[in-house]
Protein backbone atom coordinates (compact mmCIF):
# COMPACT_ATOMS: atom_id res chain seq x y z
CA UNK A 1 0.00 0.00 0.00
CA UNK A 2 1.38 3.39 -0.99
CA UNK A 3 1.45 6.16 1.61
CA UNK A 4 -1.00 9.00 1.18
CA UNK A 5 -0.25 12.67 1.64
CA UNK A 6 -2.52 12.87 4.69
CA UNK A 7 -0.42 10.35 6.67
CA UNK A 8 0.84 11.67 9.99
CA UNK A 9 4.39 12.96 9.85
CA UNK A 10 6.93 13.05 12.61
CA UNK A 11 8.85 16.22 13.42
CA UNK A 12 10.42 17.93 16.38
CA UNK A 13 10.87 21.55 17.32
CA UNK A 14 14.55 21.77 18.17
CA UNK A 15 17.74 20.52 16.59
CA UNK A 16 20.94 19.48 18.29
CA UNK A 17 22.47 22.71 19.55
CA UNK A 18 25.72 22.06 17.65
CA UNK A 19 24.13 21.58 14.21
CA UNK A 20 21.78 24.41 13.37
CA UNK A 21 20.54 22.02 10.68
CA UNK A 22 17.67 19.76 9.89
CA UNK A 23 17.17 16.41 8.21
CA UNK A 24 14.37 15.75 5.74
CA UNK A 25 13.70 12.06 5.08
CA UNK A 26 12.14 11.45 1.65
CA UNK A 27 10.96 7.84 1.57
CA UNK A 28 7.75 6.35 0.15
CA UNK A 29 7.74 3.35 2.51
CA UNK A 30 5.98 4.69 5.60
CA UNK A 31 7.57 2.15 7.95
CA UNK A 32 11.12 2.90 6.77
CA UNK A 33 10.45 6.65 6.84
CA UNK A 34 9.15 6.46 10.39
CA UNK A 35 12.10 4.37 11.61
CA UNK A 36 14.65 6.76 10.07
CA UNK A 37 12.92 9.86 11.46
CA UNK A 38 12.53 8.30 14.91
CA UNK A 39 16.18 7.21 14.89
CA UNK A 40 17.27 10.78 14.16
CA UNK A 41 14.87 12.35 16.65
CA UNK A 42 16.00 9.84 19.28
CA UNK A 43 19.56 10.99 18.77
CA UNK A 44 18.59 14.66 19.18
CA UNK A 45 18.21 15.76 15.58
CA UNK A 46 15.37 17.75 14.09
CA UNK A 47 13.84 15.47 11.49
CA UNK A 48 10.78 15.46 9.26
CA UNK A 49 9.50 12.85 6.78
CA UNK A 50 7.64 13.07 3.48
CA UNK A 51 6.62 10.30 1.05
CA UNK A 52 7.92 11.65 -2.29
CA UNK A 53 10.05 14.23 -4.05
CA UNK A 54 7.19 16.60 -4.85
CA UNK A 55 6.25 16.90 -1.18
CA UNK A 56 9.92 17.27 -0.30
CA UNK A 57 10.26 20.28 -2.62
CA UNK A 58 7.11 21.82 -1.14
CA UNK A 59 8.45 21.25 2.39
CA UNK A 60 11.83 22.76 1.56
CA UNK A 61 10.21 25.81 -0.07
CA UNK A 62 8.08 26.53 2.99
CA UNK A 63 10.64 25.66 5.68
CA UNK A 64 13.72 27.32 4.23
CA UNK A 65 15.38 29.41 6.91
CA UNK A 66 18.96 29.47 5.72
CA UNK A 67 19.79 26.60 8.10
CA UNK A 68 21.83 23.75 6.68
CA UNK A 69 19.48 20.99 5.64
CA UNK A 70 20.30 17.41 4.72
CA UNK A 71 17.88 15.43 2.59
CA UNK A 72 18.01 11.65 2.95
CA UNK A 73 16.55 10.68 -0.43
CA UNK A 74 15.04 7.39 -1.53
CA UNK A 75 15.62 6.96 -5.25
CA UNK A 76 12.60 4.90 -6.32
CA UNK A 77 9.29 6.54 -5.36
CA UNK A 78 5.92 7.28 -6.93
CA UNK A 79 4.85 10.86 -7.79
CA UNK A 80 8.44 12.17 -8.05
CA UNK A 81 11.44 9.84 -7.83
CA UNK A 82 14.93 10.73 -6.64
CA UNK A 83 16.55 11.69 -9.98
CA UNK A 84 13.73 14.10 -10.88
CA UNK A 85 13.82 15.58 -7.36
CA UNK A 86 17.58 16.16 -7.67
CA UNK A 87 17.16 17.88 -11.02
CA UNK A 88 14.45 20.21 -9.73
CA UNK A 89 16.28 20.87 -6.46
CA UNK A 90 19.44 21.97 -8.28
CA UNK A 91 17.51 24.29 -10.59
CA UNK A 92 15.60 26.05 -7.82
CA UNK A 93 17.12 29.23 -6.46
CA UNK A 94 17.54 29.11 -2.71
CA UNK A 95 17.48 25.31 -2.58
CA UNK A 96 20.49 24.58 -4.77
CA UNK A 97 22.77 24.38 -1.72
CA UNK A 98 20.80 21.68 0.11
CA UNK A 99 22.92 18.59 0.75
CA UNK A 100 21.56 15.19 -0.30
CA UNK A 101 22.35 11.69 0.89
CA UNK A 102 21.09 9.00 -1.50
CA UNK A 103 19.25 6.22 0.34
CA UNK A 104 18.64 3.16 -1.81
CA UNK A 105 18.99 -0.57 -2.26
CA UNK A 106 19.37 -0.13 -6.02
CA UNK A 107 22.67 0.31 -7.80
CA UNK A 108 21.07 1.32 -11.12
CA UNK A 109 21.70 5.08 -11.15
CA UNK A 110 23.31 5.50 -7.75
CA UNK A 111 26.94 5.61 -8.86
CA UNK A 112 26.19 8.14 -11.63
CA UNK A 113 24.07 10.28 -9.30
CA UNK A 114 26.88 10.43 -6.72
CA UNK A 115 28.48 12.99 -9.06
CA UNK A 116 25.43 15.28 -8.99
CA UNK A 117 26.19 18.63 -7.31
CA UNK A 118 25.11 18.58 -3.68
CA UNK A 119 25.01 14.79 -3.35
CA UNK A 120 27.15 14.02 -0.33
CA UNK A 121 27.07 10.25 -0.29
CA UNK A 122 25.19 7.00 -0.55
CA UNK A 123 23.58 5.08 2.28
CA UNK A 124 22.60 1.54 1.32
CA UNK A 125 19.33 -0.05 2.40
CA UNK A 126 18.89 -1.77 4.70
CA UNK A 127 20.73 0.62 7.02
CA UNK A 128 21.14 0.23 10.75
CA UNK A 129 20.44 3.04 13.19
CA UNK A 130 24.22 3.38 13.64
CA UNK A 131 24.69 3.74 9.85
CA UNK A 132 22.04 6.46 9.69
CA UNK A 133 23.51 8.43 12.61
CA UNK A 134 27.05 8.05 11.21
CA UNK A 135 25.92 9.40 7.85
CA UNK A 136 24.30 12.46 9.40
CA UNK A 137 27.30 13.07 11.68
CA UNK A 138 29.60 12.87 8.65
CA UNK A 139 27.44 15.45 6.88
CA UNK A 140 27.64 17.70 9.94
CA UNK A 141 31.41 17.45 9.90
CA UNK A 142 31.52 18.42 6.23
CA UNK A 143 28.99 21.29 6.60
CA UNK A 144 31.56 24.02 6.91
CA UNK A 145 33.72 22.73 4.07
CA UNK A 146 33.27 23.64 0.44
CA UNK A 147 35.48 20.85 -0.90
CA UNK A 148 32.68 18.56 -2.11
CA UNK A 149 33.57 15.96 0.51
CA UNK A 150 30.96 13.26 0.75
CA UNK A 151 29.65 11.09 3.50
CA UNK A 152 31.43 8.03 2.13
CA UNK A 153 29.35 5.22 3.62
CA UNK A 154 29.29 3.34 0.33
CA UNK A 155 32.54 1.41 -0.16
CA UNK A 156 34.48 2.89 -3.04
CA UNK A 157 36.30 0.68 -5.51
CA UNK A 158 39.72 2.11 -6.19
CA UNK A 159 40.03 -0.05 -9.29
CA UNK A 160 37.09 1.50 -11.20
Amino acid sequence: MLPTSDEPRVSVVSARPDTGGRVLVVEDDADIREVVVETLVGDGYEAHGVPNGAEALDWLRTHSCGCPTLVILDMLMPVMAGPEFLSQLRSERGLDGVAVLLFTASTLDSQRLLHTPGVRGLLRKPASAADIISAVEAWQGACGRDDGAGVGLEPQNSGS
